[in-house]
């Protein structure tokens, strides 16, 4: 049975709230089986009143005292079970409670490591998208331009003659690259 029913039934017979409140379950129990007992009590000496007035009165005292204890001590033990069966419930709750919890921590995690990854192809598209327009401006085309026409080109002597061979060869390296008009002055 749980708690807040022995609380209900002791604060009913009469217990104070703040006491009753603040007792254990262990507490409750014996205060309960110590309530059960003092009505059962009450109610024998009731009839022992009117059964002394019998010739078998005290023979039927005892044999009615040893049925209540024994009623008794069935009552405790099936309000044992009963507290058993609901703390055993109780923790199954609090089992499945933790692994929802767990579960939620999992997906949480993995709900962030997604966020991360998703940052992290963000900032590389974005890098790349700068490294794109770097490309496009008159600058960058300048330097990519200039290291194809760097590494190709042919070395310019001192000699006269081979300066046609030179031009030409830029020339025709300006036509290789697709080198634009605007970038092809030297």
């Amino acid at each position: 049975m749980p708690d807040e029913c022995l609380r209900a039934k002791l604060i009913d017979a009469g217990y104070s709230r703040a006491d009753i409140e603040i007792t254990g379950k262990e507490e409750l129990l014996n205060l309960f089986a110590d309530f059960v007992v003092q009505t059962q009590i009450r109610s024998s000496v009731s009839e022992e009143e009117t059964t002394a007035m019998d010739d078998n009165g005290p023979q039927q005292n005892s044999s009615e005292r040893d049925l209540d204890r024994e009623a008794f001590e069935f009552e405790k033990s099936k309000w044992a079970d009963e507290m058993k069966k609901w703390e055993a419930e109780e923790r199954r709750k609090d089992l499945e409670l933790e692994q929802r919890r767990a579960e939620l921590e999992e997906r949480k995690a993995e709900l962030e490591e997604r966020r991360a990854e998703r940052k992290l192809k963000e900032a590389e598209l974005e890098l790349k998208k700068n490294e794109a327009a770097k490309q496009d401006t008159s600058v960058g085309k300048n330097k990519i331009f200039s290291d194809a026409m760097r590494s190709s080109a042919i070395r310019m002597s001192n000699d006269p003659i081979k300066a046609i061979a030179f031009f030409m060869n830029v020339e025709q390296l300006f036509n290789v690259y697709k080198v634009p008009t605007d970038l092809q002055a030297f």
